[in-house]
């Protein structure tokens, strides 16, 4: 099982030992849940740090944290609306709210699957997470079919960022990928959003995805604003 901390000093009080009892106490903690983890599951703890900081990335190596994966933060600044990219065979159409909220959680969950620790998500705990958020807004989710057949997803938001819109969620499923599917629904978010006013679109990614996704975002005119770096320490190991 993997226990996640997150935990943060001021820079003002930085040096005088906080962040190692943080990591001290957080660990301690996280043996504490152990018993509850399945026998043979591994047990390990992340963080993750910005890779210009050094003297927190030296702090995690310190303490037995290793560098297990990259993430990027990336954007893209619009002074016009893109012109939304077609493929043959593909229609790109919105999500229709809510008679295809199944559809989209199946879709979301396909393409993700090769995704680094993926997790799959019950549908109870993706509609509540999904539909019950602030920033749900259906008018903003993209479907690309193909003869019906739903062969990519996008979700997009505005509310998260005041500074910028925002793609929550882009997946294309593997019998899809490799057509210029991502592209398309990026371009179309991204022209929507404009038409709303957002001049920047941010979105997340796994830097070291097997399905090229930094790529993907390059080539549709995305470029890193960040590189964070996760860093990881087992606890207990798999049997």
């Amino acid at each position: 099982g993997r226990l996640n901390a997150d935990g943060y000093v001021h820079p003002e009080w930085r040096g005088r030992g906080i962040g190692s009892e943080l990591v001290r106490l957080t660990e301690a903690r996280a043996l504490e849940e152990e018993p509850n983890v399945p026998a043979g599951e591994r047990v390990y703890l992340q963080n993750a740090t910005l890779d210009q900081d050094e003297r927190t990335l030296g702090f995690y190596r310190d303490r037995g944290y290793e560098a297990v994966r990259g993430f990027r933060g990336m954007a893209i600044d619009l002074d016009e609306a893109p012109v939304p990219s077609s493929v043959s065979g593909i229609e790109i159409r919105l999500y229709r709210h809510p008679e295809e909220a199944r559809e989209f959680h199946a879709a979301q969950q396909e393409s993700f699957a090769d995704h680094w620790e993926h997790r799959a998500t019950p549908w109870e705990e993706w509609e509540e997470k999904r539909f019950g958020r602030e920033t749900f807004d259906p008018t903003l989710w993209w479907a690309a079919t193909a003869r019906e057949e739903l062969a990519g997803v996008l979700f997009g938001e505005r509310r998260r960022d005041p500074d910028q819109g925002w793609i929550d969620v882009l997946g294309v499923r593997r019998a899809y990928r490799r057509r210029g599917i991502a592209e398309a629904l990026l371009k179309t978010a991204f022209a929507e959003l404009f038409h709303r006013g957002e001049r920047r679109i941010g979105l997340g990614v796994d830097a070291e995805s097997p399905t090229g996704a930094t790529r993907v975002y390059e080539r549709a005119g995305m470029r890193t604003l960040w590189h964070a770096i996760v860093y990881e320490k087992e606890l207990r190991g798999a049997t």
